[in-house]
């Protein structure tokens, strides 16, 4: 009889004693015994001996032979010599370890049992027998009397009927110490078909797990239906099913497809058998609960993309040999992952261990040749991290602006191998350049004091400083782009330009959340300042723009609460949005090429007292001054605009002037004024001679002046009769004149 044997677990590899050389037995009775664990190795010899009986086990790899070192576990019972020969020493079993000396993991075990002799009291020994449910003898051994029998066979397994499929339970009686001949019969917990839908799988042959429609918090996926293996888990299977808690998956099972368990929030224990080959992307995404280790067959040589994604509480993954491609984001926000890169990985996508706290320690092996962008972002315990000597590419394109150590608060030294012939890190091994040194890709996050770029820089890529922690950077003049994100939340105190470039093109947000940043002093050859690049920089003090300067982007100052003043160059064309919301800036003087105030420029600049316009503006934005300091503010006779809300907050403001552009029934838009409670004198039309008089008229919208309660004055250049042709639909301020609290003088000025 053959019997298939379990692995022995050896967490290390033994220590082999010589031992004395016998001659082979000639009994006729050799067999093959196969390993316990999945291995090349095929045993074959002699199963049962008497004491004083020896026999020559042979170890065969597929065909080729390799050289082994063998071991007996209880050589009390046999032992075996260097050769393979066995010699039975007393009655007993003894497991039997052949180890290929080429590979460590790479063993095979087989069971002796040394029977009786005949000079043994027979009467001191009794039979073991396990047999399956239709009475196939599983295995079968002689032990002493009062032996505790233990089951080394293979799992039972029974294939399904029409009905249902069959889990192993466990055996009909329990397992203590013996003292006849005993019997132990497979016992099996029936499984209901009918809560588990099927489709055939043309492509593995078999059957498709397609539905589960039951309430078992626990499962075990049946092996077979209909008589045939059950082969994959189809796309979405158990999706969304936050019932389950432990999903045991059968010996056999081929696939797993796309978002096959995704969102199985419950699942705290599952298995992926060995047979497994192929996930679908997504397979185990947000299986937040799952705690048990992972081991993956030789079969698997790709984790798809998200395909463990938020798997917060797994543990380990290993048995993955043979693994050549990580997808993007596959290993996602798994918290605590212990994962140990195999020598023939060669391609690791983007995100793909984002946010692991065990990943201290990282030396990838030379085999990889791809890395995505921000494989190892927010890994916040990373210390070091040793690159590939063969990699070819650093992949930014996908994300754009994503640092391969992005958020790695911890990391204090990145090195690679000299020999690579497309990347080198700085004398320190504090950043990561391209070879010929025009690329900065990222910097180690734990660098201290001053940080010179290398003069050969030309590009930064983005968030290549991301929560650096050096106190002042230097750019060099040889810098031609800095891209989005680029110093984004860094701790620097101070940045300095060198003058003398050509050209410097900055992506947005390229200083955004710099906190600790205060003087900042712009190269000469900058022209444009991109949206956002100080933005939230709440210590910002101080910022010199070059003369050729000629933008200001969107929220380019937004929320650097401690700058105070500022001189826009002559050149200036443009002001973005929000561009200095909630400055401390006290005044400012508008360039002559400026024409239009955005909106929201100066949205809640409380301490902005002045404005001064040296050009035509024609346009005040929604909110551009809404919340400012203001306390008297000479609107340009240029503007035709004054857009909804231009001027609401402004609580110091005690009187505006409207000028003459101002005219028809669109040049005011509602909420204008509003909420400016301290606004006592309205003036319309200053500086309107008599021919003008005649043809000038203006709407005011309701709500303009809502909640400005103190207007005592409105003034107006022309007579009673001229006045009907400002059209006062605002409710608050015709509520005010019929009351006879304003005060309207006519023919004022004239």
């Amino acid at each position: 009889m053959k019997k298939t044997i379990k692995v022995l677990a050896l967490s290390s590899l033994l220590t082999f004693a010589a031992l004395p050389t016998v001659s082979s037995c000639t009994t006729e009775d050799a067999i093959d015994i196969f390993s316990k664990i999945d291995s090349p190795i095929v045993i074959s010899g002699m199963k049962s001996l008497k004491p004083g009986e020896t026999c020559t086990l042979i170890a065969n790899f597929a065909g080729e032979s390799e050289d082994v070192k063998w071991l007996s576990t209880s050589p009390e019972v046999a032992t075996i010599s260097d050769e393979g020969v066995v010699t039975a020493v007393s009655a007993g079993e003894t497991e039997i370890v052949c180890q290929a000396l080429s590979d460590a993991k790479t063993r095979g075990i087989a069971t002796i049992t040394v029977l009786p002799s005949e000079s043994d009291d027979v009467s001191e020994y009794v039979t073991v027998t396990f047999v399956d449910y239709d009475g196939t003898v599983l295995d079968e051994m002689i032990v002493k009397k009062g032996t505790v029998p233990e089951y080394k066979g293979k799992n039972p397994t029974r294939i399904s009927d029409s009905d249902n499929s069959y889990a192993f339970a466990g055996w009909d009686k329990e397992f203590g110490a013996i003292n006849s001949d005993t019997t132990y019969t497979a016992v099996y917990d029936p499984i209901p078909l009918t809560d588990f839908e099927f489709a055939v799988d043309i492509v593995h042959g078999g059957y498709m797990v397609t539905g589960y429609s039951g309430t078992s918090t626990e499962i075990e996926i049946p092996a077979t239906f209909a008589f045939r293996k059950v082969s994959s888990i189809g796309d979405g299977a158990f999706s969304g099913n936050t019932t389950l808690t432990k999903v045991t998956l059968p010996e056999g099972l081929i696939y797993i497809g796309k978002q096959a368990f995704y969102g199985c929030t419950g699942i705290t224990d599952m298995n992926i058998p060995l047979s497994v080959t192929t996930f679908g992307a997504e397979a185990f995404s947000n299986c937040s609960s799952w705690k048990t280790s992972v081991v993956l067959g030789d079969g698997v040589t790709d984790i798809p993309e998200n395909c463990f994604y938020n798997c917060y509480s797994l543990p380990r993954v290993d048995g993955h040999e043979n693994l050549l491609t990580i997808g993007r984001a596959a290993f996602g926000n798994c918290y605590v992952l212990v994962f140990e890169f195999s020598d023939k990985i060669t391609h690791i996508d983007g995100f793909a261990f984002e946010t692991n706290t065990a990943l201290i320690h990282v030396e990838l092996p030379d085999s990889i040749t791809y890395l995505g962008e921000s494989v190892f972002c927010h890994c916040s315990e990373m210390f070091t991290l040793k690159l590939p000597k063969n990699l070819e590419t650093i992949d930014y394109e996908k994300g754009g602006y994503q640092s391969l150590t992005l958020g790695c608060n911890s990391l204090y030294q990145i090195t690679i191998d000299e020999s690579n012939s497309n990347f080198k890190t700085d004398e320190g091994n504090v950043g990561l350049y391209s070879k010929d040194g025009k690329i900065l890709y990222t910097v180690a996050v734990t660098g201290t004091g001053e940080y010179d770029i290398l003069a050969t820089c030309e590009e930064i890529k983005g968030t290549a400083f991301y929560n650096f922690a050096g106190t002042k950077i230097v750019i060099p003049s040889s810098v031609k782009l800095i891209d989005t994100w680029a110093f984004w939340n860094s701790e620097v105190d101070e940045i300095v330009f060198e003058n003398g470039g050509t050209t410097l093109d900055i992506s947005d947000d390229a200083f955004d959340g710099c906190n600790n940043l205060k003087t900042v002093t712009l190269p000469d050859h900058m022209v444009d300042i991109p949206n956002n690049m100080f933005r939230d920089c709440a210590g910002l003090e101080e910022v010199v723009l070059s003369d050729k300067t000629e933008t200001l982007g969107n929220y380019v100052f937004y929320n650097c609460e401690r700058l105070s003043s500022i001189t826009l160059p002559e050149g200036l064309t443009s002001i973005g949005t929000y561009c200095f919301y909630d400055t401390a800036i006290k005044e400012i003087t508008i360039p002559a090429g400026v024409t239009t105030i955005n909106s929201s420029t100066f949205y809640n600049c409380t301490e902005l007292k002045s404005v001064t316009f040296l050009g035509d503006i024609t346009s005040l934005g929604s909110s551009s001054f809404s919340g400012a300091g203001l306390e008297t503010f000479d609107i340009p006779d240029t503007v035709t605009k004054i857009n909804s809300y231009a001027f609401r907050y402004c609580d110091q403001l005690k009187s505006v002037e409207l000028p003459t552009a101002l005219k028809g029934t669109s040049a005011i838009s509602s909420n204008a004024f509003t909420s400016c409670t301290a606004l006592e004198e309205i003036t319309f039309g200053p500086g309107l001679n008599d021919a003008e008089l005649g043809s000038w008229s203006l709407n005011v919208p309701a709500n303009t002046f809502t909640n400005d309660a103190n207007i005592k004055t409105i003034n107006f250049r022309g007579s009673e009769a001229a006045f009907s042709k400002v059209t006062v639909k605002d409710t608050n301020l015709q509520k005010l004149v019929a009351s006879g609290q304003i005060t309207i003088n006519f023919n004022y000025g004239m």
